[in-house]
Parts: C-alpha cells; structure tokens; sequence
C-alpha cells in the first residue's frame, strides 16, 4: 500500500479512536452528573423526612404534655370533689346536730311553758269567778263586792252564814263598761257588771262553793232571767281549751252523759271526760 494512503488510514484510525474516547468521556460525565442529582434527590427526600419526623415528634410532645395537664386538672377536679364530698358531709352532720338541737330546745321550750301554766294553774286554783252578779255602784269597792259576795252565798247557793266562808280577796275585774239600751232612749246607758274574782283560804270552802253553784244555779237560772255563774280561774291556755269543747260539754250534759273536766298535768291541757272517755281540744 503506498505510504500515503496507510499514513492516511491510521489517521482516520486515530481521529475514530479519539472521537470514540469523547463519546466515553462524556458517557462517564454524563453519568456522574446523574449520581449527583439522584444524591441531592435522596438528600432532599431525607431532609423532609427528617423535619416532617420532627414535626410529628414535636406534635407527639404537644399531646403528651396536654395529656399530662389533662391529667394534673383531673387530679385537681378529683382531689377538688373528694374535698367538697367532705364538705358536705360535714355540712349534713351538722344540719342533722342543729336538727337534733332544734328539737330538744323546742321540747325544753314546751316544757317550760307547760311547767310555768301549771304553776299559774295552782296559784289560782283557790280563785273563783262569779259572772253577772250585778255591781252594787258604779265604782264597787272590795269591801261592797264582799258583800255582794255574801248576798250570792245566801241567796243562791243557801249558805247561811256566808261570812264563815273565809275570803283572802275579793273585787271587780276589769274597768266598767257601758252599753246602750235598745229598749230606752239613746242617752241612756245600761251597765253592765263586771265579773267578780274572790280567793277562798280553805280548800274545802273553795269546792263547798263550785260544787254548790253546779248543782243550784242550773234550776236557779232557769227561773230568771240573768243566768249566774262561778268557775274555777284558769290559765289563759285552759279557759281556751275549756271554751273549745264547750260545744262537746253541752252536748254531753243534754244526754245526760257523765261528764267531767280533768287536768293533763304533764301537758297542761284542759279537757273533758265523757263516760271515762278522754275528749281533748285539738291542736
């Protein structure tokens, strides 16, 4: 072959060869630049997930102390109910001890009052009452009521000798008072007596004289025309009770009904007794 087409031919030999190595060099940087790219991908990757893990620990964190708030409030509401739980306990027991102290003051209240009408009721047990026995005088002294007193004794109830009833006291109660006359004119007046009040000394003078006027004054004042009466002074609390079974006494004394009145001594109430059974004022 002539030299000038073989040094020809191994240059075209070595341009392939050197355009050959280019293609491989830039296959190799080729290559290189896409590892490069794939790193910063993977890199980028592992960077979000690493702050989207650090956003979800944190939210982890966030929960967990809020649970744990949760929890220390829970245990305030707990600790704040067991507290009140024993408040009010306490508060019941001694809603109940008042209750219970309320009570005994009020039993203790009622028995003084009951103790202090009996003793009233014995410091007038000796006392009587006549009612409608007319006044001698406008203003009757002690002194003309006794012996207005002693006009009852013999002429109603018969006693003879009225001054051998032995009398502590004896007057007018209250202040005197005046009502018109319907039958007179208008400025005339008509008095009208005042209840008599006298203390017998002796017990036995005492029951001599209701004893006499239950059993007299009822034929008595049938045949006149002002109807007489004597009882026993009572505290206000039995002539109360007396007044309320007026009705029931009556009634009884129409049958012809043994009937008596009788003292509750513990209670200090007065009542009736009808055939031996108990007929009590009503609350």
């Amino acid at each position: 072959m002539p030299m000038a087409l073989r040094s020809a031919s191994n240059k075209d030999v070595s341009n392939n060869d050197t355009s050959n190595k280019d293609v491989s060099n830039n296959d190799a940087s080729n290559k290189n630049v896409s590892n490069n790219e794939l790193r910063d991908i993977l890199l980028a990757a592992i960077t979000r997930n690493t702050d989207m893990l650090d956003g979800m620990q944190n939210q982890l964190n966030e929960v967990t102390d809020r649970v744990s708030t949760l929890e220390t409030n829970f245990e305030d509401v707990q600790t704040n109910h067991d507290s009140l739980k024993l408040t009010v306990s306490q508060m019941q027991r001694d809603i109940n001890d008042l209750k219970t102290f309320k009570k005994d003051q009020v039993e203790k209240v009622i028995a003084a009052e009951n103790k202090a009408v009996m003793a009233e009721y014995h410091q007038k047990k000796y006392n009587s009452i006549l009612y409608n026995w007319p006044e001698s005088k406008a203003w009757e002294s002690p002194e003309d009521s006794r012996k207005e007193l002693n006009k009852f004794f013999k002429d109603v109830l018969g006693i003879d000798d009225p001054d051998s009833i032995m009398i502590a006291n004896c007057h007018r109660l209250g202040t005197v008072s005046e009502n018109k006359d319907d039958d007179q004119d208008t400025s005339s007046t008509k008095k009208k007596s005042r209840p008599l009040i006298f203390r017998a000394i002796f017990w036995k003078d005492r029951n001599l004289i209701i004893e006499k006027s239950q059993t007299i004054l009822k034929t008595y004042n049938a045949r006149c025309s002002t109807k007489y009466g004597v009882s026993q002074q009572l505290p206000k609390r039995m002539q109360e009770n007396k007044k309320s079974l007026t009705a029931e006494f009556r009634e009884a004394r129409q049958n012809k009904l043994k009937v008596k009145w009788r003292i509750d001594y513990t209670n200090a109430i007065y009542y009736l007794s009808v055939n031996g059974k108990d007929v009590k004022p009503k609350a």
